[in-house]
């Protein structure tokens, strides 16, 4: 039986280059104007994407905020409640205990509990804890700072639902200040955050808006347990169906890629016909990158891995550097890749906050915007100028001024290392001492030593590089449209899990939709993890002796699992022969190789990230593939990319 549709909540699907920005904000706009006191909430992704509407929104009753400023700003007023305070200890008790007793033996916990005990005369215990805890809060770090009731940027939005969940009062409140709810990017934001806002918003008289597009999804935020919810919106009232970007025969490519009848797009009336995409099947793919750079200088290269990418760019020592550090590691809120190409005050680190901050003063001072580099050192708001340099009395201290800057100008486009840099800022006291201060210790715990002794000229090439971009990875350049991209097809074993050439041959040999897809990855991996659940065993932890232990219980699994999708394409083509080799000869490594989502999850991986980066190019799309990695399905292969709408060079 089908979910009931409820009438205050609209899904509004929002492929390629339709223009979803602009929807989001007229569509604000149209109630504003329609009622000029009606309290409307925006959460979107970034703070970059937040300012954009709020330079193109104007009302003082429209709120726009990323998703981790509304929920600390929401809930703070009951982050000193003690009925609160006790909740997070129950929440967090089973981790707090295994810090305090120190269970996985770490160092930094045994370093982190003697210098609590300082502070606390000695003292360091569960009650202790949460008698001296006076408010939770979040602290904006990617873990929990468990002994100070600080939330991470995941557990600030997880602490947030069971919150919700204990105390519903706190649902009218949120439903009672806005009467207008968007949420951008919803494919990806955590399922938890979603179902925030769809529990308080049911049932009430809020109207609530999900924009984004799934084939869009390339973050692992969303995990498929919102799908059931999902479904209850009303998907068909708001469709972008114009694409405002590509060209008549890009944009042929890309409905056919996505390959359903609900999300065909049309071209706008000012765009033309435009060259036929290419996919060049390469036997070296370096010097068919080579010759068609040579041909298309401008081209934009959409790469797998960052550190291709980064070497290119000129900053390869910068990127591994920075991926080094434990805070910008996998699974952390911010990658090496926001701390490397966000130039503005979005960015997550400090140091490279300064560093950007400092080529924008530069830049302006090449450019000859003397006032506005008064204004950066004299603004209230900044806490990185020495104000002291603005002390001009005469016109010696004006001429000692320029040539500070024209020294640390020179300075910058030396060939020396970043400390060296801000040593020498440090020294002609162009800073405050408290902003460098702390990147000249010493100590071996000082995560920043290996970055400041890289060259700053690795930096400069960033800058240039962020100023006219001719690089790229394919999962990083969603929302961005350029004239001219060549898309390199390739697998990928690291960060992120991308099967691209099993992806090729999933669509080469079979009518390929994504919503179904989706829609059996989801469910299978629903499957898996109820028997992990029931069995209390991780598959994918599974070894030799305890596969002999749970080995009916493991065939049970595979024959359900079997009689279930026999008839799925998707199945069959990830585990039919898998599953057969098993029932051959029957062994843990082959059981293994038979139920392995990670197989599923690259290509479905794969499959975004191909629609993503066709859909970046404005007028010129060529695609590389390797031959070797097509052989066992060439003829096929080739058949479906023209049936798709793409020329094949050979």
């Amino acid at each position: 039986m089908a979910n009931a549709i409820n009438n205050n909540m609209f899904l509004v699907n929002a492929p390629a280059g339709s223009g979803k920005t602009t929807f989001i904000k007229d569509k604000i706009n149209e109630i504003v104007s329609n009622d000029k006191d009606c309290k409307i909430l925006c959460i979107t992704y970034t703070n970059r994407a937040a300012d954009e509407l709020i330079s193109k929104i104007n009302s003082k009753n429209v709120k726009i905020s990323t998703i981790h400023s509304f929920v600390s700003e929401f809930f703070k007023i009951y982050f000193s409640n003690k009925d609160i305070i006790e909740l997070y200890f129950e929440t967090y008790k089973g981790d707090i205990l295994d810090r305090i007793n120190n269970i996985s033996n770490d160092e930094r916990n045994e370093i982190a509990n003697q210098k609590y005990k300082e502070e606390h005369e000695g003292n360091l215990s569960f009650e202790y804890l949460k008698n001296n805890t006076k408010s939770i809060s979040y602290n904006e770090l990617p873990f929990n700072s468990l002994y100070y009731g600080g939330l991470s940027h995941d557990a600030l939005l997880s602490f947030a639902e069971i919150l919700l969940d204990k105390y519903p009062i706190i649902k009218k409140r949120l439903s009672s200040l806005y009467k207008y709810i968007f949420i951008d990017e919803y494919q990806d934001t955590s399922a938890n955050i979603l179902r925030f806002f769809y529990n308080a918003v049911k049932d009430s008289q809020t109207t609530l808006f999900l924009c984004g597009d799934k084939m869009q999804q390339i973050y692992k935020n969303y995990d498929g347990t919102f799908e059931n919810e999902l479904s209850t919106f009303n998907n068909s009232d708001f469709l972008l169906r114009t694409n405002y970007r590509s060209s008549q025969s890009i944009v042929t490519v890309l409905n056919n890629i996505y390959n359903d009848p609900s999300f065909v797009q049309e071209v706008s009336n000012i765009q033309k016909q435009g060259n036929k995409p290419q996919i060049y099947i390469a036997e070296d793919v370096n010097s068919t990158l080579n010759a068609i750079e040579d041909i298309t200088p401008k081209i934009l290269k959409l790469f797998i891995y960052n550190k291709d990418r980064f070497e290119k760019i000129g900053a390869k020592n910068l990127y591994e550097k920075v991926s080094d550090m434990e805070k910008y590691s996998f699974g952390s809120k911010n990658s090496p890749v926001d701390v490397l190409l966000t130039n503005d005050i979005d960015n997550p680190d400090p140091l490279f906050r300064l560093l950007f901050e400092i080529n924008d003063f530069l830049k302006k001072y090449k450019l000859k915007q003397y006032g506005l580099l008064v204004q950066k050192i004299n603004n209230k708001k900044s806490k990185i100028y020495n104000k002291e340099l603005l002390k001009i009395n005469k016109h010696e201290d004006k001429k000692n001024f320029q040539n500070l800057i024209e020294g640390i100008y020179s300075k910058y486009n030396e060939d020396i290392l970043i400390i060296d840099f801000l040593k020498f800022l440090n020294d002609k006291q162009f800073l405050l001492n408290s902003v460098t201060e702390n990147y000249f210790e010493g100590s071996e715990e000082n995560e920043y030593l290996t970055v400041l002794e890289q060259s700053i000229e690795e930096f400069r090439k960033l800058c240039e590089y962020i100023e006219n971009p001719k690089i790229s990875t394919q999962h990083g350049v969603k929302g961005e449209g350029h004239d001219e991209v060549v898309f390199i097809a390739e697998d990928s074993t690291r960060n992120p899990y991308v099967r691209m050439y099993d992806f090729f041959e999933l669509l080469a040999k079979n009518e390929v939709r994504y919503n179904e897809f989706e829609k059996f990855y989801y469910e299978y991996v629903k499957d898996i993890r109820n028997f992990e659940y029931l069995n209390n065993i991780k598959l994918s932890e599974l070894k030799k002796d305890t596969y002999n232990q749970y080995v009916n219980s493991l065939n049970e699994l595979l024959q359900s699992l079997n009689q279930k999708y026999n008839n799925n394409v998707y199945y069959n083509f990830f585990f039919s022969d898998a599953y057969a080799s098993y029932l051959s000869r029957p062994g843990v490594t082959k059981f293994n190789n038979a139920v392995k989502i990670n197989n599923i999850f690259g290509t479905l991986i794969a499959y975004k990230l191909f629609y993503v980066g066709c859909s970046r190019a404005k007028e010129i799309l060529k695609v590389i593939v390797e031959r070797s990695k097509i052989d066992s399905f060439y003829n096929e292969f080739k058949t479906k990319m023209q049936q798709l709408g793409f020329d094949i060079i050979e």
